[in-house]
């Protein structure tokens, strides 16, 4: 195990759909690559969403970055993996309720996994103007990296 607390987790941005989930774990994946190089892309879906995994070998850590989570299909490559490969962190997209909390729960206890939740800032709330919107994502992103880095 290569996190520092002996543990494995899957990080949940939680929010409802269409709420930026996407785009921001985009971001966060924008961070890993500048930091640990590109990651190994398992798949593309509708040309929004993605499956990365990265490895930084310095540590020996293994992070899987999911983006979409509006759908049960969204996690097949995500399982897929699973099945075959070590992953030390899991960072995912999902729902409040619904299909893929249930999933990341059974991910969570199939493979051992302590979840974590999260929900980064959504704009349409905060009436946010759209230069404030990139400004905290790209900050917030850098502090999920920073936690990821931490674990």
């Amino acid at each position: 195990m290569a996190t520092k607390t002996g543990k494995k987790y899957i990080i949940c941005d939680v929010a409802s759909g269409n709420h930026g989930k996407t785009i921001f774990l985009k971001e966060v994946i924008k961070i890993l690559t500048i930091h640990l190089g590109a990651g190994l892309v398992l798949a593309t879906h509708l040309r929004k969403d993605q499956c990365v995994v990265f490895t930084y070998k310095k540590i020996n850590k293994t992070i899987l970055v999911q983006t979409g989570g509006d759908k049960d299909a969204c996690f097949n490559h995500t399982l897929k993996y699973l099945k075959t490969h070590e992953v030390d962190i899991i960072l995912c997209a999902r729902h409040t309720q619904g299909i893929t909390k249930q999933i990341v729960q059974q991910i969570a206890s199939q493979y051992n996994y302590e979840e974590l939740d999260f929900t980064h800032m959504y704009s349409q709330n905060l009436n946010w103007p759209s230069p404030a919107v990139g400004i905290s994502n790209s900050i917030l992103s850098q502090a999920i990296y920073d936690i990821l880095m931490s674990l």
